[in-house]
């Protein structure tokens, strides 16, 4: 299971490599979640992960947090607009889920994290997030912010200079569901069928 957004072929012993497998336990059943050290957070099966915090920026700069968004069901996904392939594949997806779920729907928010915030600037993430379902509200921050985003929800990332002269990220890449009082709810893959899954799991939730 392919457990990353790999925009080239990860260094061997990469922080971001230890980090995945980590992560992996996080999806065999017992609820554990990466630590910005690498370590990892143990509960017993079943349990809840703790909560997950932001305060970040909307495109059109007002401040919002999770509690702004109290009574929605969360789809969060982090990446960036640069990326080639997976993540716009995963926002197209998330689309086609909301679409699946019909007047469902209007009980799920989703959000798009950049984890690049020198060439995601809110003109670059309107233009890109116009492409996708416009339900799907682009968030960016600064760069404490998004440190701090990042340790909440336990993401990685690793950025790399290709040969043109620009640069790619490698990162973590997972959607994470919430709930409408902001509790954990669940960690999914990202993969093949997203849109069905993610349909599913909300349905099972909302209905």
């Amino acid at each position: 299971m392919r457990l990353a957004i790999d925009c080239r072929p990860a260094s061997p012993g990469s922080r971001l490599r230890r980090a995945l497998v980590t992560l992996l336990l996080a999806l065999s059943g017992s609820a554990a979640a990466l630590l910005p050290s690498g370590g990892v957070l143990r509960a017993h099966a079943g349990a809840t992960l703790e909560p997950h915090h932001f305060t970040l920026a909307m495109l059109d700069g007002r401040t919002v947090s999770d509690e702004s968004f109290r009574g929605k069901w969360l789809v969060i996904y982090f990446g960036y607009t640069s990326c080639p392939d997976v993540c716009p594949t995963t926002l197209t997806s998330i689309g086609k889920a909301l679409d699946a779920l019909g007047a469902l729907a209007e009980q799920v928010q989703p959000l798009f994290i950049t984890i690049d915030l020198v060439r995601d600037k809110p003109r670059v993430m309107s233009a890109y997030l116009r492409g996708f379902d416009p339900r799907i509200i682009g968030l960016y921050g600064t760069p404490d912010q998004l440190e701090d985003t990042k340790k909440q929800f336990h993401v990685h990332d690793e950025f790399h200079r290709l040969d043109n002269g620009s640069y790619g990220v490698d990162h973590t890449g997972f959607i994470y569901l919430l709930g409408p009082a902001g509790e954990f709810a669940k960690l999914d893959t990202i993969g093949t069928h997203i849109d069905r899954r993610l349909a599913g799991e909300l349905r099972k939730r909302l209905e």
